[in-house]
């Protein structure tokens, strides 16, 4: 039992540092480390607090009195981080798929606008060569 959970977290954390390298190279990583580090110390030194967070305790009723928002508890597209970049691609993508689907109905008339025909077109046969075939060899 402890050799898999060990073995689990060896792969977990493989995958962590596969993707983290996917993203951008050992250096970079190193360099970004090491700059994020300077900032922070520049701003310690200059005397800047760095907004440590103090956790207290609250009731579940104060907290909602306080932090809560009048209204429907659906999500609000608008207010989505990225929502105007999502939005943007989608109307590429829908663009994207009408200009293929013209491109598709002007050369072939068998698509219908349900979608792709069911079965695909069959490709032209071989031209037909005019030398006699070798017949099966015989054994002598």
């Amino acid at each position: 039992m402890a050799v898999a959970t060990i073995v689990l977290v060896a792969i977990a954390v493989a995958v962590i540092v596969g993707v983290a390298i996917s993203r951008r190279p050992m250096d970079q990583w190193q360099d970004h480390l090491r700059h994020q580090a300077s900032q922070w110390t520049q701003l310690e030194d200059e005397g800047v607090p760095l907004d440590d967070v103090t956790p207290h305790r609250v009731s579940l009723s104060t907290m909602l009195r306080t932090h809560s928002e009048e209204g429907s508890a659906y999500v609000e597209a608008e207010k989505v981080p990225g929502y105007d970049r999502a939005e943007r691609a989608a109307e590429r993508m829908e663009e994207l798929r009408s200009q293929r689907g013209k491109r598709g109905e002007s050369t072939s008339s068998s698509s219908s606008p349900e979608g792709p025909p069911s079965t695909l077109p069959m490709p032209p046969a071989p031209p037909m060569s005019s030398a006699p075939t070798d017949p099966a060899p015989t054994e002598h």
